[in-house]
Parts: structure tokens; sequence; C-alpha cells
């Protein structure tokens, strides 16, 4: 598929998929960090539901699309 996109903005679930993830920086570094402010259930609750929406806009994505990046002098 041809794009004016240089990078992944093409595939939106990417960035979506990426933002999942970040949500868990906080407990990335709760647990990295040894402060134990949530609750075990919480925590785990939390990563659990961020990556398994990670995993549902991955999974979205149609790996048989190859991109190529189309510049202005290439109409």
């Amino acid at each position: 598929m041809k794009t004016r996109e240089d990078g992944w903005d093409c595939v939106p679930e990417f960035k979506e998929a990426v933002d999942c993830i970040d949500s868990i920086s906080d407990c990335i570094y709760e647990i990295s960090h040894c402060e134990r402010k949530s609750s075990t259930a919480d925590l785990k609750e939390e990563m659990i539901r961020h990556l398994k929406d990670a995993i549902r806009f991955l999974e979205y994505i149609d790996e048989d699309i190859e991109y190529e990046t189309i510049y202005d002098d290439e109409d």
C-alpha cells in the first residue's frame, strides 16, 4: 500500500497498542523500584487490562499489507 506517511501513522492500531502499553508505566515503575503502593489485585488487574487491550489492537493489524512511502516528486 502506498502512503505519504513515512512512519507508522498509516497503521493507527500500532499507536493504540503502544498507548495501552504506556498506560502500565506506573505499574512497571512500582515493580521495578520496589515501591509497594498498589494492592496485588489492583496492580495485576490494571496490567492485564491494558495488555489485553494492546493485544486486541495488534491482532487487528493486517500483516499482509506492506507499506511504501511515496514522496511528492514520485506522483
